[in-house]
């Protein structure tokens, strides 16, 4: 959501041209020139399927199963439980 609110305020002061230079919304907004670049010259439809594309997969996904596991066993391991509730051990 925040990439959203960031492609409209970008959008809205270059005013198609008529408002500040990319140069000067990169500085204003704290982000790259290649950022505001790369957002003007996408089309609503381009912004709409970028925002479709969030929930797209990582390459460490597959393992976050192993790592939580891993992570769950060496906590038994040292004697610290699994499951904690509200900072107390049970």
């Amino acid at each position: 959501m925040k990439e959203w609110i960031v492609i409209h305020q970008i959008k809205a002061l270059y005013n198609d041209g008529n408002g500040l230079s990319e140069r000067q919304i990169a500085s204003q907004l704290g982000i790259s020139r290649n950022t505001v670049s790369k957002y003007l010259k996408l089309s609503a439809a381009d912004i709409s399927a970028l925002q479709e594309e969030i929930a797209r997969g990582k390459k460490l996904d597959d393992y976050r199963v192993h790592y939580s596991v891993a992570a769950n066993l060496s906590g038994l391991v040292s004697g610290q439980s699994a499951v904690q509730t509200e900072g107390q051990s049970v």
